[in-house]
């Protein structure tokens, strides 16, 4: 039986499906505000990883499913699901849980090819009194919210360029891109698309422009066979230079697993944190690979131009070769500049020629990685206040033009590939939602 309170006095009730580190990511919100957000059921085909799950939030064996079509067909009492799947599951999953009447939230990106990023805009577009979120966490961080503040107090005056730069982190890269599930275009997606979707986002939300062109260059610079040392070995646990190399599997998920880390990344790695099971996944298991032995397809670098109207442009870098840190920013604008490493903000004025540190209030236990800066609870806090307001328009607004971005994102791997310029009225499938 339904709970016969508001909105306003309960928790928002979610089914989660895909409970691996993004679904959990998400989920622990309901850890810290339990009056806000509870976790009712769960959708997971690795059985390990979904008793860990249920275990966690309190799940009954009667809400735990193997997959989300079953948990679509014993359609629990949710007030709205979080799609947290592979990345080419997406559409199929928002089709099938919008018809059934499901607020949704959904993970980036959000669709693998232009054609289904239409189809989910569509579906926003035609279902409104429906709750429509994707997580594009970079627009909800503190950061971001006092960065528009400056922009709305015209600080800067008018923006003319912004410079981004996202540092993914060796390790990072290594892990997810290299060895693990989105190292490969055939069988996940680009890595724009992939880890940098809410980058291009961010910058397109902060200017406020439309797009005219997209360039783009990149490369599968280091990580391949042609990088190999000599006498190396294909795994890491048997090379006779593994004490040297600075992508050893063996020294980084030791390290992890003796400083007591049961979360991401080494909980993609194993469930069960014991020193046997991490040395069966190395000597057997993809986490194990030589770095240049692996068949990763994803470039390592890659740089993306945009020119907006009015002249106005935007430079975007996702590097691998790096520590694991905040996005680097600047933006240019006609009165001022603003300067940010993702923990400070500095504005110079060019009326007074002076710099100025502006404050940022981050949240307790956030990082560069854990939390993206605050923005994964801050997006929950969203949702859920959107739900509880019944008021849908500000929150299913930013999921089209998340789309929208998208399009920016498939135009920018387009004149990757052809070494070209793209012109997005040549390109763009999504002109009629603009």
């Amino acid at each position: 039986m339904k709970s016969r309170k508001s909105r306003n006095e309960r928790a928002l009730r979610l089914a989660v499906i895909g409970a691996g580190s993004r679904g959990r990511a998400y989920s622990e919100y309901a850890e810290i505000t339990q009056k806000q957000l509870e976790i009712i059921a769960v959708a997971e085909n690795i059985k390990k990883r979904r008793e860990i799950f249920s275990k966690r939030f309190n799940i009954p064996s009667s809400f735990q499913y193997k997959s989300g079509e079953e948990l679509l067909k014993a359609a629990p009492e949710a007030d709205a699901v979080l799609i947290a799947t592979p990345d080419r599951t997406h559409v199929k999953m928002v089709k099938a849980f919008s018809e059934a009447g499901y607020n949704i939230l959904l993970e980036k990106p959000i669709a693998t090819e232009i054609e289904g990023v239409k189809e989910i805009a569509d579906i926003v577009t035609h279902h409104n009194k429906q709750l429509f979120g994707v997580c594009h966490v970079l627009l909800y961080t503190p950061l971001t919210r006092q960065i528009n503040k400056i922009i709305e107090n015209d600080v800067l005056g008018d923006i003319v360029s912004i410079q981004s730069l996202e540092p993914i982190g060796y390790w990072h890269f290594i892990h997810s891109y290299v060895r693990g599930n989105w190292r490969r275009e055939d069988i996940s997606s680009p890595l724009l698309l992939a880890k940098s979707c809410h980058d291009i986002d961010w910058i397109m939300h902060i200017m406020q422009e439309k797009v005219l062109s997209v360039s783009s260059f990149g490369s599968l610079n280091h990580f391949h066979e042609g990088s190999k040392p000599k006498n190396s070995s294909n795994r890491c646990i048997d090379c006779s230079i593994e004490k040297t190399c600075p992508f050893s599997s063996c020294r980084f998920y030791r390290n992890q697993l003796i400083n007591g880390s049961k979360e991401w990344p080494l909980d993609t790695v194993i469930s069960d944190f014991t020193h046997e099971a991490l040395e069966q996944e190395l000597k057997t298991g993809p986490y194990g690979k030589c770095v240049y032995s692996c068949d990763n397809t994803v470039v390592d670098n890659q740089v993306v131009n945009i020119k907006f109207v009015n002249n106005k442009t935007a430079s975007f870098s996702v590097v691998a070769f790096s520590d694991a840190d905040y996005r680097k920013t600047r933006i240019f604008g006609s009165r001022g500049m603003l300067d940010t490493d993702g923990k400070t903000i500095n504005v110079f004025s060019f009326l007074d020629n002076l710099w100025e540190e502006i404050p940022i209030n981050m949240m307790d236990g956030v990082s560069a990685v854990k939390g993206h800066g605050g923005g994964d609870f801050e997006l929950m806090k969203s949702y859920i206040a959107a739900w509880r307001s019944g008021d849908y328009s500000d929150m299913n607004k930013k999921t089209i033009e998340g789309c929208l971005s998208h399009q920016v994102v498939f135009a920018a791997e387009k004149a990757r590939k052809e070494a070209s310029v793209v012109q997005m009225g040549d390109f763009q499938l999504l002109h009629d939602l603009s």
